[in-house]
């Protein structure tokens, strides 16, 4: 129940906790009787709050599955490697010497560069032997 209820049930057995020892004691059969004490069950607020967090639970469960009914995969339908047929190996084969064309340009232009450098590196190596600075 309720608040006022739980202290109403709190007050009626502490009125007649000395009645249920006594019952109790001669029931069992024991000399002493041990003294009685009355505490409230949390179980029930407990199961409650455990009702509304699987209630909350269930309802993002049901929104994500609305949010993923019309969702599609960010990558490729197989992501798995899959074997090159012949003839995609040969179109791969076609790009790859057209862009290692373009690469080789691009080595040959580096390779004049770096040959000013070691040609201007040598230069600066003979002032100092020369005993000129730089």
């Amino acid at each position: 129940g309720d608040d006022t209820e739980r202290a109403d049930t709190a007050t009626a057995l502490e009125s007649v906790k000395g009645l249920l020892r006594s019952e109790v004691g001669r029931q069992t059969g024991v000399r002493f009787t041990p003294t009685l004490a009355f505490v409230a069950d949390a179980l029930p607020d407990n199961a409650r709050q455990i009702e509304d967090l699987l209630r909350r639970a269930r309802e993002s469960d049901a929104e994500l599955a609305r949010g993923a009914a019309g969702a599609q995969y960010a990558g490729d339908p197989d992501p798995y490697r899959v074997p090159v047929t012949e003839d995609e190996a040969a179109e791969m084969e076609a790009a790859g010497a057209e862009t290692a064309g373009a690469e080789t340009a691009g080595a040959e232009t580096a390779g004049a560069e770096t040959a000013g450098a070691e040609t201007g590196g040598a230069a600066a190596a003979d002032d100092l032997q020369d005993g000129r600075p730089a």
